[in-house]
């Protein structure tokens, strides 16, 4: 989650392979009700969540707490 976005991500535990992606834009819809991670507009902010993700809790705080 980010001010903007609130990004999930459903994994397969056993294979790890992603199952799906939510990704949802505060500033437009704040009750969630489009999930945009289809979106080829939003891909720069999909691609920016998944990494935030990936670096774990630690990798997803402001740069001046890292």
């Amino acid at each position: 989650r980010t001010d903007h976005y609130r990004y999930v991500q459903w994994k397969d535990w056993k294979s790890g392979k992603t199952l799906a992606e939510e990704l949802y834009d505060h500033q437009t819809d704040p009750n969630e009700m489009l999930n945009v991670a289809d979106d080829p507009d939003q891909a720069a902010s999909l691609f920016q969540h998944r990494r935030i993700l990936e670096g774990g809790w630690k990798g997803a705080l402001p740069l001046r707490m890292n």
